[in-house]
């Protein structure tokens, strides 16, 4: 793997590892293991970043808990092969997997699955600008589907929705909270673009 693959991978992991829990406890820091054995996937056929979130969006629709998100489930739903994904351990391939793809010169996106050190699951779906020396670049290269589109899509499969707004004077909308049974998603946006988005 080369060196702009390696930091490619883990732009994508430690930007979905930046949300944290409602205990306020932050993802561990990913190892050296795990960053060698993250697979290169630009050999392999992009998502746009639409599709990456009506995926979700179907993952969502046929599981019941975070515990319905294995390596094969993600493969069948984003139609990714699980030879592109890395694996934080070849001998238990459950605590960390994913992939991650670069839709344009100037983004990548991805999704990955963690087993907390608490023994709490989650998955992250992110979009994230490569060079961040540079300021971001506009979304609208993966904003295919806004947060509105998506939102709507999520009610229609049985989710409640709260926003969540900052505080101040004229309060800028800065994601959503989303719940149907077992699975919570929280969603972060940029404007009104998706930037991550985690499921628990």
């Amino acid at each position: 793997m080369n060196h702009k693959t390696t930091i490619l991978a883990l732009t994508v992991l430690l930007s979905a590892c930046s949300m944290t829990s409602k205990a306020g406890k932050t993802e561990h820091a990913i190892t050296n293991k795990e960053k060698k054995t993250m697979s290169n996937t630009d050999t392999q056929s992009k998502l746009t970043p639409k599709q990456l979130l009506t995926g979700l969006l179907n993952l969502l629709e046929t599981s019941d808990s975070v515990d319905d998100f294995t390596p094969e489930k993600l493969s069948r739903t984003f139609n990714v092969p699980l030879n592109s994904f890395f694996f934080d351990n070849k001998s238990t391939p459950t605590t960390r997997y994913g992939f991650i793809q670069r839709p344009s010169s100037k983004w990548s996106q991805g999704v990955y699955f963690v087993k907390r050190y608490d023994g709490k699951k989650q998955l992250h779906l992110s979009f994230n600008w490569e060079d961040k020396s540079s300021p971001r670049p506009d979304m609208k290269d993966v904003c295919e589907m806004t947060a509105s589109e998506f939102i709507t899509q999520t009610r229609a499969l049985g989710f409640s929705d709260k926003p969540i707004r900052a505080l101040g004077r004229a309060p800028i909308l800065e994601g959503f909270e989303l719940s149907n049974g077992k699975l919570k998603v929280d969603i972060r946006l940029t404007q009104s673009c998706i930037q991550t988005i985690r499921v628990r």
